[in-house]
């Protein structure tokens, strides 16, 4: 019962969300039906509007009841209020993205990328100070994909379609077609139908960044500044460090939905249950915003449209920041200098490239956090598998992801079947503080990031997407990482020396059986049947691996 539970008083100095409340009343559990009021069943009221109001009060000895009585004219309405209109929108497009872990991308051949819903083109540059070009993923001629073409021997990129070659400019180079004529092929590739888009690229904390906007008023702008959701601001690169590489994932679920995960703290012992936390732990957890940046101009919330928000977080053994960094940095300042780093590049409506690291102090041999709130064996083996990069990947961050996006892209659907971006406020019941992040971010996005451009405006924009797609691990992330790719190759190459030593071990036990008599090949058989066992242990232990690294098996939360 809600009157049972206790609240948390903000921390001295931390700021709540001013005079707005954080949730909605409380509300007390009924059974029977009382004939008062028709009741409403089909549809919802408007986005924005006041959810209906429930009653927070029953008499302790009288009768359960359906439908309480409607509060006093006087009652507060508890619902979020809506959001004030913001003085200028974010600017989703004259922006940074991380767009691929370095170690990710291939200098041999060209890849396709996606950013806010442009499909673009990755490949390697050697005249680029980045050393990468990134272009339109559109031929001119033809609207073919240029990500499924090839790298010429001087490094310009040709369309497999009609063999038309573009430089890193975006500048067309050969037309085929019309080479046989000096004076047309100049023509024709001298026109800027020929060109394709070029965008700014910079390479920064092992990512590649792309700016969004490709216009050429934009350039002088993009090279202005480093990435706003950049590493520096907070001293990577001078007295911090990256203690891991890069975690790399793309997943089916959109930045609004996919942003609330990544602050909200408070679903890690249930989610995660058995991968970095434990259901049996101790779940209190207040949150509060707290002052920004100094110099920030933040708004009577404390929310800030370039420079996002912080949080404090007070679980049972520490209090730690949570800082939100647009357009799409997530910081968890968790313990002993030590922050784990979250990105999600918005890709395209109901999908989003995840990036995790971990950073800290140089030369702390230290390469994670050491959480008060961890359970201590599920922190050693962590910090074990965290020295085996595959195995990290496997164990821990890929079943991080699978363990929230089973019900997250669920969610996600139900959200926008049920309304727009701003029906939250009707839809979400945050009774708790350990909702501030989360709320925090829906405002910020009404208030300031409303025309993202992947935001969708009815379920009809999302993909639709089968729910094993979740588990894709291969093409969400093992075909990409190098260190998975080549594990996924060692343990196929070991599945296939074990079946072959498997065979010669049970050829030469039956021979040597057959010639029983032979006391030497008795022992000859001993042993070939113990390299039969190992054989098959060391198959069985490689069956196991394998599909971590090619997913498609269902996350099962009951089963764990």
């Amino acid at each position: 019962m809600m009157s049972q539970m206790s609240t948390a008083r903000p921390q001295a100095g931390l700021r709540t969300l001013g005079a707005r409340p954080i949730g909605l009343g409380g509300t007390c559990h009924v059974r029977r039906r009382v004939a008062t009021t028709p009741r409403r069943t089909l549809g919802a009221p408007a986005d924005g509007a006041a959810p209906a109001p429930v009653a927070a009060t029953a008499a302790a000895a009288g009768p359960a009841v359906d439908a309480p009585p409607p509060p006093p004219a006087s009652a507060p309405d508890t619902a979020p209020a809506p959001e004030p209109a913001a003085a200028a929108p974010f600017d989703w497009q004259r922006q940074w993205y991380p767009v691929a872990a370095l170690e990710c991308l291939k200098t041999d051949r060209p890849q396709p990328l996606q950013l806010l819903g442009a499909r673009l083109v990755v490949f390697a540059d050697s005249k680029s100070p980045s050393g990468w070009a990134v272009l339109e993923d559109v031929c001119p001629h033809r609207l073919a994909p240029l990500s499924d073409g090839r790298l010429t021997k001087s490094g310009e990129l040709m369309c497999s379609y009609h063999g038309w070659t573009f430089d890193s400019q975006g500048a067309c180079t050969g037309i085929p077609q019309v080479a046989f004529d000096p004076k047309a092929h100049a023509t024709a590739c001298g026109s800027g139908r020929a060109c394709v888009k070029r965008f700014p690229t910079q390479v920064a904390h092992d990512l590649l960044w792309v700016y969004a906007d490709a216009s050429p008023a934009a350039w002088a702008e993009a090279y202005a500044s480093p990435p706003a959701a950049g590493l520096a601001d907070m001293g990577v690169g001078s007295t911090l460090e990256l203690k891991q590489s890069w975690f790399q994932r793309d997943t089916p679920v959109g930045l609004d939905l996919l942003m609330e995960n990544f602050l909200d703290p408070a679903h890690v012992p249930w989610s995660h249950h058995g991968v970095i936390g434990s259901r049996e732990q101790d779940a209190r957890m207040t949150m509060a915003l707290v002052a920004g940046e100094e110099g920030a101009k933040e708004d009577e919330d404390g929310l800030s449209r370039d420079s996002g928000f912080k949080v404090a977080v007070t679980n049972a053994w520490q209090t730690y920041g949570i800082d939100f960094r647009p357009p799409c940095r997530v910081r968890h300042s968790i313990a002993d200098d030590m922050s784990l780093i979250l990105y999600a590049c918005p890709t395209s409506p109901g999908w989003s490239r995840v990036f995790v690291t971990f950073v800290g102090r140089v030369g702390n041999p230290q390469r994670l956090p050491n959480a008060p709130g961890m359970p201590p064996a599920i922190r050693a083996v962590a910090n074990f598998l965290s020295t085996v990069t595959p195995l990290f990947h496997a164990d821990i961050q890929n079943n991080i992801i699978d363990g929230d996006h089973a019900f997250v892209m669920q969610a996600e659907r139900t959200f926008w079947e049920r309304g727009s971006h701003t029906s939250w406020r009707r839809q979400y019941y945050t009774p708790s503080s350990s909702d501030v992040g989360v709320i925090s971010w829906r405002r910020w996005l009404d208030r300031f990031g409303f025309n993202l451009p992947t935001l969708p405006k009815s379920a009809a924009d999302l993909p639709q997407v089968d729910r094993m797609v979740v588990f894709d691990r291969f093409n969400q992330h093992t075909k990409h990482c190098r260190h998975c790719t080549r594990a996924l190759r060692a343990v196929n190459i070991a599945l296939g020396l074990a079946a072959a030593a498997a065979a010669l071990a049970a050829g030469a036990a039956a021979a040597a059986f057959a010639l029983g008599g032979v006391p030497a090949l008795a022992r000859v058989a001993g042993g070939c049947g113990a390299a039969l066992l190992a054989a098959a242990l060391l198959a069985a232990a490689l069956l196991r691996l394998r599909p971590k690294f090619l997913g498609g098996t269902e996350y099962v939360h009951a089963e764990r």
